[in-house]
C-alpha cells in the first residue's frame, strides 16, 4: 500500500488512511478463515472514515463533495459485493480481492478526489479551480 499511507496534510484523515492501510496489510498474513472477518472490519473502518471525511468536507464546503460522495458509495458497494462473495469464493479469490482490487480502489480514491479535496481544505485550491468540474445545474 503506497497511497493510503501518504500524508495528505489533514491529520484526522491521514490517521484514518493509515489505519485502513494497516488493516489491508494484515490480509497477506491472515489465514483463509480470518479473511471474511477481516474484510468486515475493513468495511467498518472504511464506512466510518467516509462518514467522518464527508462531515469534514461539508464543514469546509468542498466544491466536489457530491463527486466525493459518489466515489464513496461506489467503494462501499464494491466492498459489499466482496463481503457477499466471501461466503462462496475460494479463499485465494477473496485474498486477491483484498490484496489487489480493494487496495487499488482505495489508492485511486486517495490519489484523486481525496487529494483534490484536501488541497481545497488547505487553501491550495479555490472554488474557481473547480468551475469546469461541476455538473450543469438544471434551471427547471
Amino acid at each position: 500500500m503506497k497511497t493510503t499511507s501518504v500524508q495528505l496534510g489533514v491529520p484526522a484523515i491521514d490517521r484514518e488512511h493509515l489505519a485502513i492501510a494497516a488493516l489491508l496489510e494484515r490480509t497477506a498474513a491472515s489465514s483463509d478463515a480470518e479473511l471474511p472477518p477481516l474484510l468486515n472490519r475493513i468495511a467498518e473502518a472504511v464506512a466510518e472514515h467516509f462518514v467522518h471525511e464527508e462531515r469534514l468536507m461539508e464543514r469546509e464546503r468542498v466544491p466536489v463533495l457530491e463527486c466525493h460522495r459518489a466515489q464513496h458509495a461506489m467503494i462501499r458497494n464494491e466492498i459489499k459485493r466482496m463481503q457477499q462473495a466471501a461466503s462462496v469464493a475460494k479463499p485465494s479469490e477473496l485474498r486477491l480481492l483484498m490484496t489487489i482490487v480493494l487496495p487499488q480502489m482505495i489508492d485511486a480514491h486517495v490519489a484523486s478526489i481525496d487529494r483534490v479535496s484536501v488541497e481545497f481544505m488547505l487553501g491550495h485550491l479555490t472554488e474557481d479551480d473547480f468551475g469546469a468540474f461541476r455538473a450543469p445545474v438544471s434551471s427547471g
